[in-house]
């Protein structure tokens, strides 16, 4: 990916939900995978840009904790407010009202997801 603000990273690495008071469980997983170049942002389409990626999970649990990855940037990737919601409905882009929660990176709104050779994924967590 290339540098600029997006709400979400293209490639979310883990979901993971607790179950009482075992460890994390993964409820869905994906591998990062190179885009092919004709479904990859320029620079200019990757500044100010939202992504919206539909994940159905396969445990349900009060916490979440998701991994961005920077797989195959060769600059930084800079998310400016990440988001979690249930979908309206099946399939369904609109989100239902009053479930936005927003995802903090160490109790912050933004961060910087270094080049895959820098660093490993960037966890975040809502509650």
């Amino acid at each position: 990916m290339r540098s600029g603000s997006v709400a979400v990273a293209m490639v979310l690495a883990t979901i993971a939900l607790p179950v009482a008071a075992e460890p994390w469980v993964a409820g869905w997983t994906t591998s990062p995978v190179r885009s092919p170049p004709e479904q990859q942002l320029t620079e200019a389409q990757s500044r100010d840009t939202t992504v919206r990626q539909i994940v159905r999970v396969t445990i349900g649990g009060r916490a979440l904790r998701v991994r961005f990855s920077n797989r195959f940037g060769t600059t930084p990737l800079r998310i400016a407010g990440a988001h979690i919601a249930l979908a309206a409905g099946p399939a369904a882009a609109a989100i239902r009202p009053g479930t936005d929660r927003p995802l903090t990176f160490a109790g912050r709104a933004t961060v910087e997801v270094p080049p895959a050779l820098i660093s490993g994924p960037i966890r975040c967590q809502f509650r």
